[in-house]
């Protein structure tokens, strides 16, 4: 949640509590769980966690989505 609301602008459900909406930088909406740290994008289909996040917005493969996180 911490990192995606970094790149994307987040908006708090009015209905989950644990929910947050936001423009999808791939397509259009998004939605992240910030119980369950998944993302999903209704317009794209893309999803998952943060390690899929940071891997399909800066194009990077796994290793180097893992070394930019542990930054």
């Amino acid at each position: 949640m911490d990192i995606i609301g970094k790149e994307v602008e987040l908006e708090k459900s009015k209905v989950r509590a644990e929910s947050y909406f936001g423009n999808c930088p791939f397509c259009r909406h998004m939605v992240v769980d910030k119980k369950k740290q998944l993302f999903h994008c209704f317009g794209c289909d893309v999803g998952g966690n943060v390690f899929n996040f940071v891997m399909k917005f800066y194009d990077l493969s796994f290793e180097d989505a893992v070394k930019k996180l542990a930054k």
